[in-house]
């Protein structure tokens, strides 16, 4: 048994140091020839998606769950993030063959690589909206404050900047301080590219609360609506609280017996190893 696990840890060490190196000839093409091996997969990739039209919307979902974030690269096209799927597949798979010593294990843990780290994604992403909504409460608390003193929905979006502590939603409001001092992007573009950032129905009716404010100016109905979004995000907060204590006890348990059905896996593998089977 020690022995398979160093062989893994193997595995799993030549497959990185194959992988940086890659990382780092490809970083040398593109910086002084720019060019890289994965140009020219990239760019049939996004041509393709154009030609059938799911360039833009591709785009757009990756921008809302966050994606574009987690590259730190808003401009990166949907080739560049199925490229980052297919390597971690690539190594999943090797990994997979190493530890089961089968080749049945390469596709199984090619597949479960190459879609495992866009479930992993969408989990972050659904973490995220959990973690911004104090964030969020914030923002409605200080539109109220600025609209009462009769101060511009601009103003209080840059103090919202200023307070916000989750790091995600604090660099899509910086961008969107930026969209609204920019003279050539108009209010309702730069609202439509902050809530495109994300995929949260709270931003969503943040948002337009906020294009409302700018159609019909500040009545006081919509502080009356400021304080009903409050009190939800509140009530929200408080509900998803008591959720996220129920779900930790099942994933434990959960933990617990996908640990048994990998070592099963494991044995059986090794098993079949053993008899030649495959």
């Amino acid at each position: 048994m020690a022995l398979e696990i160093v062989k893994v840890l193997a595995w799993v060490f030549l497959v990185a140091t194959a992988v940086l190196i890659y990382l780092n000839i490809t970083k040398l093409l593109k910086a002084f020839l720019a060019w890289s091996p994965s140009d020219r997969f990239e760019k049939h990739l996004n041509k393709t998606l154009k030609q059938r039209g799911k360039l833009d919307a591709t785009r757009l979902e990756m921008s809302k769950k966050g994606i574009l974030y987690r590259l730190g690269d808003y401009d990166a096209t949907p080739a560049k993030w199925t490229t980052l799927r297919v390597g971690v597949a690539v190594i999943a798979a090797l990994v997979g063959y190493a530890l089961l010593n089968q080749p049945i294990a390469l596709p199984i843990f090619g597949l479960m690589g190459f879609w495992g780290i866009n479930f992993l994604y969408e989990r972050q992403n659904e973490h995220d909206n959990d973690a911004m909504l104090v964030d969020i409460y914030n923002t409605y608390s200080t539109i109220k404050i600025q609209i009462t003193a009769g101060r511009f929905i601009a103003d209080a979006i840059e103090q919202s900047y200023k307070l916000a502590s989750n790091k995600r939603y604090k660099e899509a409001l910086g961008e969107y301080v930026l969209n609204l001092a920019d003279k050539t992007i108009s209010m309702k573009e730069s609202t439509e590219i902050f809530k495109n950032r994300f995929d949260n129905p709270n931003i969503d009716r943040l948002c337009a609360m906020i294009l409302n404010f700018e159609v019909y100016g500040a009545k006081a109905e919509y502080i009356s609506d400021i304080m009903t979004q409050i009190n939800s995000i509140m009530t929200a907060a408080a509900m998803k609280s008591e959720h996220n204590i129920e779900q930790k006890a099942e994933m434990t348990s959960f933990a617990f017996f996908a640990v048994i059905i990998f070592l099963v896996v494991y044995m059986v593998g090794t098993t079949m190893s053993g008899l030649n089977i495959f």
